[in-house]
């Protein structure tokens, strides 16, 4: 999760599409954000109660760039990335911190 984490902050660039799936009733399960140079589908996986975060091709889904919180979101980079484990060290969950890209955020 670190890896992909800093590979986003680093060098994916702005947000420009936010794409979901629903694979049940309990409302939006796989997430797939879609930035100016590479995409990241965040999942929940079923078999272990566990968040997925893993570079994609492309984004996949029912369009949700529109909707909140991911209008606000748009056309901004990842700043921050924090990964949330549980007391039996399972990956519970992720929040990410929208703001300037990397590449923007440098002085020219």
């Amino acid at each position: 999760m670190a890896t992909i984490s800093k590979e986003i902050v680093d060098s994916y660039g702005a947000l420009i599409e936010v794409r979901g799936r629903s694979l049940s009733r309990v409302g939006v399960t796989a997430l797939t954000l879609a930035f100016e140079r590479g995409s990241v589908l965040i999942e929940a996986v079923g078999d272990d109660d566990t968040i997925s975060v893993r570079a994609v091709p492309e984004a996949d889904g029912d369009v949700l760039s529109q909707q909140a919180p991911w209008r606000d979101a748009i056309g901004r980079g990842v700043i921050w990335v924090w990964s949330l484990t549980n007391q039996q060290g399972y990956h519970d969950g992720s929040q990410l911190e929208f703001g300037k890209p990397a590449h923007q955020a440098q002085p020219n």
